[in-house]
């Protein structure tokens, strides 16, 4: 069911600017849009970068 509801709300082609997003709630959020195939920008004062390498080990382009 999961699959049919990312193909409904698909995000390929958009790009989603995460602030905050090496936090908690910013990669959780950034994890779902990625899935639904969003690109994904982070920022943060921290961390960003190891969170980007994450998305991308799960094949999210961040």
């Amino acid at each position: 069911m999961m699959n049919e509801n990312l193909k409904m709300f698909s995000l390929e082609g958009k790009t989603a600017i995460i602030t905050g997003g090496a936090g908690v709630l910013g990669s959780a959020i950034a994890r779902g849009l990625g899935k639904a195939g969003a690109k994904i920008a982070l920022c943060d004062i921290v961390n960003a970068e190891k969170v980007a390498q994450e998305l991308q080990q799960q094949g999210i382009t961040a």
